[in-house]
């Protein structure tokens, strides 16, 4: 969390926009919380 909070101060970054690169560039986290179907769905839409 301090993580995309820091992205979003030093890139003047949205809500929206650090959900997109929390996404991004740690599916190693946010694939646990979903089925494989939903991680399926949620890489196509990146």
């Amino acid at each position: 969390m301090n993580a995309m909070l820091v992205y979003m101060t030093d890139n003047q970054a949205t809500g929206e926009a650090a959900a997109f690169e929390f996404l991004a560039t740690h599916e190693d986290i946010w694939t646990q919380w979903v089925s494989e179907d939903a991680a399926a769905a949620i890489r196509s839409a990146l």
